[in-house]
């Protein structure tokens, strides 16, 4: 297993190997984590682990329920599969570029439906895949130019978030909305800065210092993610709400003026 895997976490991924090949055997090409424990930012109480296995050939419909048992036998043995966040392709998409389509996922353990993955974390599997089984990650995923990451994080921002902050306003009370709304935009804006990805905490303390304007917002974010006790800087969830309604919009705008030119016209200032 990679050094960069904690004890647990490789022990785990041991067990969920040799239990996949037991079950479904000659069906695995390769394993791979993404995410935080591909930036050195794995957190042991908070993190999902990011998988994407490697397929010889799709799955039957009786092998997928199959898999299902599998996940269910291991969310019951093992407290680290409820934080199993990925997808299973596939290898001729991988061999023939069709990394669009929507693919077999699983969310916390549980099966979430047919999803496609997005064009950040291919990025992230070909630049600095985790491997668990199977070739190297930069042999076998294709390269992404980094135009469709900057494609991905305008459609992102202009459609997801400001959907968020239009039409689903009311999610925005939840800490874990709110945790993922501030530090989500954090992210994307040091993407697009630096042209390289971060963890959600590198961006959030870096955008502590860039963002002076919304550090007591960008403070409460960190603070969830940390899971520093349970008293908000703020005085009630509809007044952080509002605040985080705000900074999503105010983003939002940010971003278009400084990095999607064709956008709007507002200021070169976030």
């Amino acid at each position: 297993m990679d050094a960069r895997l904690p004890e647990d976490v490789a022990q785990f991924f041991a067990a969920y190997l040799q239990r996949f090949q037991e079950v479904l055997p000659d069906r695995l090409h390769g394993c791979y984590l993404y995410g935080s424990m591909t930036l050195g930012a794995f957190n042991q109480a908070v993190s999902d682990l990011d998988f994407l296995t490697v397929l010889t050939s799709p799955l039957a419909p009786e092998e997928l329920q199959t898999l299902e048992r599998l996940h269910q036998s291991l969310n019951r043995r093992y407290p680290l599969a409820r934080r199993l966040e990925g997808e299973y392709v596939p290898l001729t998409d991988l061999q023939q570029g069709e990394l669009a389509k929507g693919y077999v996922r699983y969310h916390h353990g549980k099966y979430s439906g047919i999803n496609p993955l997005m064009t950040l974390y291919w990025y992230q599997l070909h630049t600095a895949g985790v491997r668990l089984a199977g070739p190297a990650p930069e042999t076998l995923f294709p390269p992404i130019p980094w135009e469709a990451v900057h494609q991905e994080m305008e459609h992102n921002v202009n459609g997801y978030w400001l959907h968020v902050a239009q039409k689903r306003y009311a999610s925005l009370l939840s800490d874990t909305m709110v945790e993922f709304a501030i530090l989500t935009l954090c992210r994307i804006l040091f993407t697009l800065e630096h042209r390289q990805i971060a963890s959600k905490e590198a961006a959030g303390q870096w955008a502590l210092e860039m963002l002076p304007d919304w550090r007591q917002l960008i403070q409460e974010g960190l603070r969830l993610r940390a899971g520093q006790g349970k008293r908000s800087l703020y005085p009630t969830r509809w007044y952080r709400r509002r605040a985080v309604r705000d900074f999503i919009l105010t983003m939002a705008q940010a971003c278009n003026a400084r990095y999607f030119t064709d956008r709007c016209e507002s200021p070169d200032r976030i």
